[in-house]
Formats: C-alpha cells, structure tokens, sequence
C-alpha cells in the first residue's frame, strides 16, 4: 500500500471523526424549519395512503428521496436531529471511500487525491449544520457516484456491465432528488441516449435494452417534473427581473462554481474563485482535446463521456440556481448551496490527473491540497469557535421545556432557533407541531404546557 493512499484514508478517517464529533456532542437535537413539515409523518409512521406525500412538491422541489431517508431513519432510530446530521456525515465518509478507492484501481495516488477528504468532509458546510441539506448532498454524492461507475471502465480486464447499471442507477435516483438533481439527470440521461451508439465500451444488446430503458425513465420523469413545475414564493421566474439583475446573476452565478463552506475569508476569496475557474476550464480543455482525438475512430470512452457530462450539467443546473433564487439571493446563499459545487472542483482534478502530463498533474494536485487544506483550517477553526454557542443555544431551549412553560412562550422565544424566519405561519407549523410531538409523548416536548399563553413580559 503507497504512502499516499495512507495518506488519503487515514485523512479522511480523521476528518470523518472530527465531523461527526461536531454533529453529535455539538449538535442541536431539535428540528429546524423545513424539517417540521415532515413532523406528522415520522411521528405517526408511514402507511400506504403516505404513498402520495413522497412524491408531493416540497415548495418547488419533488423531494421524494429526502423524504424516504428521513422515514427510514427515524422508523429504527429515535427522534433526535442530531441523527440527521451525522447520518449525513456518515454518506459523504462513504462516498469519500468510494471515489479514493476508484481513483485508487485505474491510477497510482497524487497528491491532489489528498484534498478529496478535506472537501467532502469539510465541517462547515450547511450539511452537518441541517440534516435537510441532504437534498443537496445527495445529487453532489450520486453524481460522484456516477463518476466513479463510469471510472471503473477502464480498469482491466474489459468490466462487465455492472458499473454501467450502477452509472444509470445513480442518474435515476438522482431525478427524485429536488430540482438540482432533476435537472442534471435530465441532461446526462439525454445526453447519454444520444450518444449511446459512440460510446465504449460497447455493450450486448440485452444490457444496451436495459440501460436505454433506464434513461429513458430519467428522460420522462424529468420532463414530467418540468412540467408540473409551480415556482415558490422564494422563485424569481419574471424575465423583466431576470434581466436588470444579471450582474447580480452572473456574481452568484459565479461563487456557486466553486465548493462554498461556511467561511471564505475575504483576502482569498476572489483567489479561490479564480483558481476553481481556472481548473474547471483546464479540466474541460483536456477533454475537449482528448473527444477530438476519439472523433477520429467515433467512439468516446464512457469515463470521459462522465467526466465532461457531470461538470457540464452541474453547470448548468448552478446557473438555474443563481437565476431562480437571485430575487432573494441573501449573504448566506452561497453557503445554503455550497455543497453542490464540490462535483465540480473533485471532477476536474480527477480530470487533470487523468489526461495532464506528469509535471502538470504535481503543480495542479500541489495547488489543489494547498487552498483546499487552507480552507479546511479555516473553517474547521470557525466551526470549533461555534460550539460555544450551539451548546448555550440548547441548554437554553431544554431549560425552558424543563420549566414546563406554555408552548406559544417557548416558541415566542426561541422562533428563530427552530425556524429560519420568523413569521405567523412558521410560528402555527412549530406550535402544531410541538402539539403533534407532545400528543404522541414524544421527549422533551411532551414537559411543554398547552395552556392559554401569557405573552407579557417574565420575569
């Protein structure tokens, strides 16, 4: 075993640890606003009239996945959020290995591999903060996972067509995912079903059936879900404010192409744009020049063909984001949306590695482990100096449902430590559902009073 793989395992091993420490002995048990709309179905369990609720719009996003992991979590699991959050560790530390252990069989280790744990594991970002932000971790993960089937075509002998089911298992999963993983399945699916034909390797006719078969579900299912689209109230979709604000778009537009954790810090922020900019066109570059050398022979290597459909969707679906949410686009967007420009930073150096000439792979990997071990530190500092504060903020909450105070005062008082805004109608969804968890004596909640609220002052 080199030393470098080591390196990457036991990184990661490391980074895994200290994530999950933050996410269970820092953690907050409680849920956190879109999380309370899934309160009557866990607390009640699911039963067959829930099929509907699955594929029901959450907003504007069919998040039929997310639903399903919450459901199956806490049938086996108590209900305590802090779960969430470490069961998202738990899957980015999975697809960690995963991709490593890829990159691992079709090439020797570089040093650039080294910053793989230090992006997917980084413990800044809304993941290990909201378990819900599994909606966005989930098509960053599927699309690696993607990747990495895609990847294991070319290791020898000639692969049989399992990684090719597995690429297209995760494109259909992907579809249920919310709007983000819709719209990349969309065009990799579509993509794929065009140039099927071209792309090695070449399978039997009955895999050839079964894989066409699969996209076109993806095809269909998205399209189905375009169409039944309805913006929410968060969706910008007039044209005369898309275009006077296309500066602001294209800003956004540009901070969501690269992996966005909590802290940046402001003297190497337009360096860190530029840098991801940078090694995404290069990483696009060498595939352009490596299709014009397979459009000699009209065959196109699967790996390649993910390589440059992942990143180009990704792109895509960025620039949707930036443009939908930009009428109320805030400070903390970028970070809300951070995770879903990792594929793109982890793809072009798989890329780079792949296809550049030794010396350029050294500088590129060497560069690439520097700004993301910078970033690393950084946030892994700010996330230690914000435990202080999550730990006051639940005791604060737990002291007060110890008191036995009436529901309307706990949530009088702790609205925006439940709920992302404060507003009449987030305020009914927590009381209801605090009367749902109290009803099924479910802790802490059930120590909290119904009785008629007193809104004055307390002492």
């Amino acid at each position: 075993m080199s030393a470098l793989r080591l390196c990457a395992y036991g990184l990661a091993g490391v980074c895994f640890c200290l994530l999950v420490g933050f996410t269970t002995v820092y953690g907050n048990p409680f849920p956190y606003s879109d999380e309370w709309h899934l309160i009557p179905h866990l607390v009640n369990g699911i039963t067959w009239d829930d099929a509907g609720w699955f594929w029901h719009p959450h907003g504007d996003h069919q998040i039929g996945i997310l639903k399903i992991y919450y459901s199956v979590v806490f049938a086996i699991l108590p209900l305590d959020f802090r779960i969430m959050k470490s069961m998202n560790s738990v899957l980015l530390f999975v697809g960690c290995l995963y991709f490593l252990h890829t990159l691992g069989k079709i090439r020797k280790y570089r040093m650039g591999d080294l910053a793989i744990p230090l992006i997917l594991l980084n413990p800044a970002y809304s993941t290990s903060f909201w378990g819900f932000s599994f909606q966005f971790m989930s098509s960053t993960l599927l699309l690696l996972g993607f990747c990495s089937a895609a990847l294991k075509t070319k290791m020898p002998p000639p692969p049989a067509a399992s990684p090719l089911f597995l690429a297209a298992g995760c494109i259909l999963i992907n579809t249920f995912g919310g709007m983000n993983g819709a719209i990349v399945s969309f065009f990799i699916a579509l993509a794929w079903l065009v140039c099927f034909r071209w792309i090695e390797p070449e399978t039997s006719a009955r895999v050839g059936w079964g894989i066409r078969t699969t996209l076109s579900i993806v095809v269909i299912s998205t399209v189905w879900i375009f169409i039944n689209w309805h913006p929410s109230r968060a969706s910008t979709t007039e044209l005369s404010v898309i275009f006077t604000q296309l500066p602001d778009i294209a800003s956004a537009f540009l901070v969501l192409l690269s992996p966005t954790p909590m802290v940046i810090p402001g003297k190497i922020h337009t360096i860190h744009t530029i840098f991801n900019l940078l090694l995404i066109a290069t990483a696009l570059g060498v595939l352009f020049r490596a299709a014009l050398s397979s459009s000699r022979n009209r065959r196109v290597a699967f790996a390649d063909f993910s390589l440059t459909s992942s990143p180009g969707a990704t792109i895509v679906m960025l620039l949707s984001v930036a443009v939908g949410r930009i009428e109320y686009w805030t400070s903390g967007s970028a970070e809300h949306y951070g995770i879903l420009g990792v594929v793109l930073a982890i793809v072009s150096w798989t890329t780079i590695s792949l296809h550049m000439r030794r010396i350029m792979i050294s500088i590129w990997g060497s560069l690439f482990l520097c700004v993301n071990l910078y970033l690393y530190i950084v946030n892994f500092d700010w996330r230690a100096a914000q435990t202080n504060g999550i730990i006051n903020s639940t005791v604060d909450l737990y002291g007060d449902i110890s008191k036995g105070i009436v529901i309307d005062r706990f949530i009088e008082d702790h609205i925006r430590k439940l709920y992302y805004v404060d507003t009449p109608e987030a305020r009914r969804i927590v009381r209801d559902n605090i009367r749902l968890l109290r009803k099924n004596e479910i802790a802490p909640y059930i120590f909290l009073s119904d009785g008629v609220p007193h809104l004055g002052r307390r002492d």
